[in-house]
């Protein structure tokens, strides 16, 4: 896991775990000293929106967090409560800076 020392938010290569993963799965993120206002959502292959899991309200702003490591749990449902078909999903971190990461995750 990298540590928060960077200058911006980061979902680290490799930070979702299990990975593949069946029923639910974590994503870490990675937030520098100073904090960072984020956005994490998860699409699905085709870029189609499946869930947002920060903030958690489902809201589409960027929201303040302070430095530290966060685990974003996802629990293989879209923001309407349906359990999402096994495929490849992606996590994309979007922040005020407008730097975007993207995780993979695959859902069997």
């Amino acid at each position: 896991m990298l540590a928060a020392t960077q200058s911006h938010a980061t979902l680290p290569d490799g930070d979702v775990e299990p990975n593949p993963f069946f029923d639910r799965c974590t994503f870490f993120l990675t937030v520098p000293p100073q904090g960072a206002r984020v956005n994490v959502t998860v699409y699905d292959i085709a870029g189609r929106h499946v869930r947002t899991l920060m903030p958690q309200d489902g809201g589409v702003e960027l929201i303040f967090l302070g430095p530290g490591v966060y685990e974003l749990p996802w629990d293989g449902q879209t923001d309407a409560g349906r359990s999402v078909v096994p495929g490849v999903y992606i996590a994309v971190l979007s922040t005020e800076r407008g730097i975007s990461r993207a995780v993979k995750a695959i859902k069997l």
